[in-house]
């Protein structure tokens, strides 16, 4: 199940991260802590072609330049917490 997914325990340590969180919202689930990518692409292969293998020591990231990566991953996201997709 998506449901099990829990994110990844790779802290934030950039200023732009720490001035994004700022600016979320207080319930915002990703507020301190990304989603795990590598995680969510384990469940979901239409997301998993647009996550890139992290550094060492660092989670997966997402391939921004691709149009459709924020829609994967918003489905993913969907169908993680609420078992449905857009």
């Amino acid at each position: 199940s998506m449901a099990a997914v829990a994110p990844h325990a790779a802290p934030h340590g950039t200023h732009l991260a720490q001035r994004s969180a700022r600016l979320m919202h207080p319930r915002n689930p990703y507020k301190d802590q990304p989603p795990d990518f590598a995680a969510l692409a384990r469940f979901d292969p239409d997301f998993a072609r647009h996550v890139r293998p992290g550094r060492p020591g660092g989670g997966a990231s997402l391939d921004w330049s691709a149009p459709d990566a924020a829609v994967a991953l918003t489905r993913a996201l969907l169908w993680q917490h609420f078992g449905r997709s857009a």
